[in-house]
């Protein structure tokens, strides 16, 4: 692989010596796509669908935390009293605010039915704030749904579709019976709704071989939402030379939101933040959302930052800590590729992505020795090429093999290269030791 890396950028050279390579025409063509794609973009990657591996990897978590976790008798005993909710205590017992919900009496029972082609869909609870719902249901048939598809699912609030930020949906079939099928939609809004009405529209397409069922099932929601507890913060900190400001932090009952404004003079974008966490007085913690919506907003600029609720909770004293921060100098944090002579032209300056192919509208990227680093997820986000145009992308995904791990983007158009690719996570880290605490709301 080296041998014939070295022969590529050898080629690329003599052909660089003979023609002079529009690079920096065509970085400006692509800064200015990507700027005027960041709205479009950031609402496609939160709605992008993860590749098969992430799906795998949510299994193995969440097996290893049903059989490590135990919940209490009041979360099983709440749990137990809602229609069709029982399974719920294996899904929801990893996170803590989501058990809160439960002991706390928020879900709010619904019960409401439509069957169409001998298939019952029935709404049997929900969780609702201002930032999101859950949707709890079941589907029966007198035929097996052990391969049943979940597609469309969608939320209108008074005849409005309601606009999400994410939406999590299509648990895997439990097993337990082959014509019954219980799941979870995880709907986190785009920005908060302040409910007019609770009358909300369930839209669903079932899935069953060739046929599809689509559902429409209106539900009104019997209370309205907790209001949300606001904590103006304002304060600066800095890890690693790299400058952002904590605005606010809100805690809602399904998740806490935490915003940060990164300082626009900053030498290094931050792509995540790996370890933040709400911590009280006797040393509890919420920490990031395991599994589901952990971030919104721009990187490196405004982003808001989800963390398990502690909402049901009463501390004396709450400190959010941030320690630390997935980054990557402002220069390289779009990888830049030249499709035709398939070599890596810019790239982080640790040297460990690696381009692997190029064929066929299919870039594949991989890292030696990072299959056991802890870390799965999407690396890659908007691609845009040197016309400035932004690519359409057909599917980005990911899997490992031995000690490598591989990721791939999957182009749907069209390009004129050298391509654009963003970078929306990375290993490499920065550390600090923030505290900021949090004063009680007024």
């Amino acid at each position: 692989m080296a041998e014939r890396e070295e022969a590529k950028l050898n080629e690329l050279r003599k052909r660089i010596e003979a023609t002079e390579l529009p690079l920096n025409k065509a970085d400006g063509a692509i800064l200015q796509g990507m700027a005027r794609a960041k709205r479009e973009q950031e609402q496609k990657r939160r709605k992008r669908k993860r590749g098969l591996l992430m799906f795998a990897a949510a299994a193995v978590l969440f097996l290893a935390l049903v059989t490590s976790i135990r919940v209490s008798p009041a979360f099983a005993s709440s749990v137990a009293s809602i229609p069709g909710m029982e399974r719920f205590v294996e899904m929801i017992r990893y996170d803590k605010g989501l058990r809160s919900i439960v002991e706390n009496d928020y879900v709010q029972n619904i019960g409401v039915s439509q069957t169409k082609e001998k298939v019952t869909l029935t709404i049997d609870g929900v969780i609702l704030d201002e930032s999101g719902i859950n949707v709890h249901y079941t589907l029966t048939s007198p035929k097996s749904l052990e391969h049943v598809t979940i597609r469309r699912p969608s939320i209108e609030n008074g005849g409005q579709e309601l606009p999400p930020a994410s939406i999590g949906y299509g648990f895997p079939h439990n097993g337990e019976s082959p014509t019954v099928y219980t799941d979870v939609i995880e709907y986190r809004f785009s920005e908060l709704v302040q409910y007019d009405s609770l009358d909300f529209t369930l839209g669903l397409e079932v899935g069953l071989g060739k046929e599809k069922i689509g559902f429409l099932v209106p539900f009104e929601v019997p209370e309205p939402p907790n209001p949300p507890i606001r904590f103006d913060v304002n304060q600066s900190a800095s890890i690693e030379g790299q400058a952002f400001t904590v605005e606010t932090v809100t805690i809602h009952p399904l998740q806490v939101a935490v915003d940060i404004k990164f300082d626009s003079d900053n030498s290094m974008k931050i792509l995540n933040i790996e370890d933040m966490r709400l911590v009280d007085e006797t040393g509890e913690i919420w920490s990031s959302i395991a599994n589901g919506l952990t971030s919104t907003g721009e990187q490196g600029a405004d982003v808001t930052y989800y963390l398990q609720s502690n909402y049901f909770e009463t501390p004396e004293e709450l400190v959010l800590k941030i320690g630390k921060l997935q980054a990557v100098d402002q220069e390289n944090a779009a990888v830049v590729v030249d499709t035709e002579s398939e070599v890596l032209l810019r790239s982080p300056s640790d040297g460990q992505l690696k381009l692997d192919e190029v064929s066929n509208g299919l870039i594949r990227f991989y890292m030696e020795d990072q299959a056991d680093d802890g870390h799965t997820y999407d690396m890659f986000g908007q691609v845009t090429d040197a016309t400035g145009k932004q690519i359409n992308l057909s599917a980005i995904g990911m899997y490992q093999d031995g000690n490598r791990e591989y990721w791939e983007v999957m182009l749907d158009e069209d390009y004129t290269g050298p391509l654009a690719i963003e970078l929306t996570a990375y290993p490499t880290v920065i550390e600090g030791d923030v505290e900021i605490p949090l004063k009680k709301p007024q």
